[in-house]
């Protein structure tokens, strides 16, 4: 499964799911172009929903990178949820896990938010 994102609007907080596998550099300038578009819009919160991320190389690691980035430029808040155990063990090993605000689901996202 190629990777693509869905967004959703939920309790004040703007509900991104990345899917599939976040390795192309294609599929990244892609992402990084809609997530641009959505975060230009007033909200101030986001949450990644990477519950049905398959798999993430350096493509996929500089994508989440940019994202915060992104948000943070723009004063957001964000928080990661349903991280994979796979994707959460490559955040780990290169030590980005100590510096994103990741939740173990969707509600405690939005509850962090919130």
């Amino acid at each position: 499964m190629s990777a693509a994102l869905e967004s959703n609007k939920r309790e004040n907080c703007m509900v991104i799911s990345f899917k599939g596998r976040l390795i192309e550099e294609s599929q990244r300038k892609a992402m990084l172009h809609q997530m641009k578009e959505l975060i230009v819009d007033p909200n101030d919160r986001f949450l990644i929903d990477m519950s049905e991320v398959e798999h993430m190389n350096s493509t996929g690691i500089t994508l989440l990178v940019q994202v915060v980035n992104e948000i943070k430029q723009h004063k957001g808040r964000l928080v990661f949820t349903s991280v994979p155990k796979n994707v959460h063990e490559l955040l780990d090993i290169i030590k980005l896990n100590a510096v994103l605000a990741i939740r173990p689901t969707v509600d405690e996202g939005i509850e962090y938010l919130n």
